[in-house]
């Protein structure tokens, strides 16, 4: 087995020797665990785009000359389905379908179903594979299918990664012309054991920004305290009536159950008197409001009353600005119609403009297929790091005890012509 304590070398200052020993453990330690997440945040960049294509048959609708309205189709969901939506997307695109989605928390299930919005027809749930393989997926990638336990050691192991970036360029770091070269070049031509090296130096250097902010923002996510230290440090405040995530969790289980319930309720009526109980207009009401406060093409999520708000939220991504991000914007109104708010991104303080975007920041969905190119890249070179680490460390005795055998070796014809050359000398 390899040493994991190398000796310091001659010229090498105490402050690179000990970051090169603290990178070689911490990289060890953690090195299982970072595969895991950087290979599945790999999977996940794509995870929507994957989705489309794999749900594109129950998506893709022919349009008609007479299109039903959102309340009518929700009245047709309700018809049929006892677990109430809590979401409902409706696209900008003319042939494509309607989109409904349910959770219970508590028991697990779930309904994703598109309706054509022409016929009131539910064409087909999405793809049940999927669905399960992308949950799967991200319960994988943000706490090791351990909730409790395996979020902590993704968290910690995330703040080890920002560390060995940190540490891996001051490693990596030049000490003249010749050596910047090299570290910036892969050498294709050089053996097994070099092109691995150049791979995870120089890969790991021209990677090393963006991986430190995916990892950064990776933080948000896994630790209250950095959410609440953002905030603050952008001039914000900490909500103090702010509910722990427990909590939060239980009331949206008593929701979940109190809407399966009112939902089952609810049909069995309109099943036994023939008739839908609703009759308003208000998701109508509510996307002419957004159409007209938010006039740009985009999908509208409506997000329907429940545990984060009390009113129908209907939001729309603005791309009209120079990097074509998707700034997130919303109109908010209540059960009567009446407008609560309106969210325009260019409005919201510095802490909000942040927290608003940080989950599209952290995927790569920000600026569409571009950064999610930029991305999947970048991940691609993330899990590469720990593998090819982990054989630098595994090889690297075998290099130098090939090195000192062939240092050591005496050819034999030295050996016969030392004698001869001493008898010359003699006479």
């Amino acid at each position: 087995m390899p040493s994991l304590l190398r000796k310091k070398k001659k010229k090498e200052s105490w402050f690179k020797y000990m970051f090169s020993v603290a990178h070689l453990w911490l990289g060890l330690a953690s090195s299982l665990v970072l595969f895991v997440v950087c290979l599945t945040g790999t999977i996940l960049v794509f995870e929507e785009p994957i989705k489309h294509a794999i749900n594109a048959e129950v998506r893709h609708v022919e349009p008609g000359p007479d299109r039903k309205t959102t309340d009518q189709l929700l009245a047709l969901y309700t018809d049929q389905f006892d677990l109430a939506p809590g979401t409902i997307t409706v696209p900008d695109a003319e042939d494509q379908a309607v989109h409904f989605f349910a959770f219970d928390r508590q028991s697990g299930e779930r309904i994703s179903v598109y309706a054509n919005p022409y016929t009131g027809e539910f064409l087909g749930s999405e793809n049940e594979a999927a669905m399960t393989f992308f949950s799967t997926t991200l319960r994988l990638h943000r706490w090791l299918l351990v909730q409790g336990t395996g979020k902590a050691i993704v968290g910690v192991c995330t703040i080890i990664f920002l560390f060995m970036l940190l540490s891996g360029i001051i490693l990596w770091w030049p000490g003249g012309k010749r050596e910047l070269k090299n570290g910036l070049t892969i050498k294709w031509r050089g053996n097994a054991y070099r092109i691995n090296y150049d791979l995870h130096n120089v890969l790991g250097f021209y990677a090393m920004i963006g991986l430190f902010f995916i990892a950064a923002t990776g933080l948000f996510f896994a630790y209250p305290s950095v959410r609440d230290g953002l905030r603050l440090a952008l001039g914000g405040e900490i909500e103090q009536t702010q509910r722990s995530e427990g909590q939060q969790r239980a009331g949206a289980d008593r929701q979940a159950k109190e809407n399966k319930k009112s939902g089952s309720k609810r049909s069995s009526r309109e099943k036994k008197s023939g008739k839908k109980e609703s009759t308003s207009n208000i998701l109508e009401q509510g996307l002419a409001e957004v159409r007209k406060q938010l006039p740009y093409s985009s999908d509208i999520r409506i997000s329907l009353p429940g545990r984060r708000s009390n009113g129908y939220r209907f939001q729309k991504y603005n791309t009209s600005n120079m990097l074509g991000a998707r700034l997130p914007e919303y109109v908010e109104i209540d059960d009567q119609g009446k407008v609560l708010g309106t969210q325009l991104y260019r409005d919201l303080p510095a802490d909000r403009k942040v927290t608003s975007i940080i989950k599209p920041l952290h995927t790569g969905e920000i600026m569409g297929w571009p950064s999610m190119i930029l991305y999947f890249i970048l991940c691609l070179i993330g899990t590469s790091l720990p593998v090819t680490g982990f054989i630098i460390w595994l090889k690297r005795d075998a290099k130098k005890k090939k090195h000192q055998a062939r240092k050591n070796h005496i050819p034999k014809i030295q050996m016969e012509q030392k004698p001869l050359h001493a008898e010359a000398s003699v006479s």
